[in-house]
């Protein structure tokens, strides 16, 4: 399962480039 919390301790590199601007931008 994939944390929903921006502050857990685990990050996923999808979930990283979803949440990153540059990555739409």
């Amino acid at each position: 399962k994939y944390p929903d919390r921006l502050d857990s301790p685990v990050y996923y590199p999808s979930q990283l480039l979803e949440l990153d601007p540059a990555y739409h931008s």
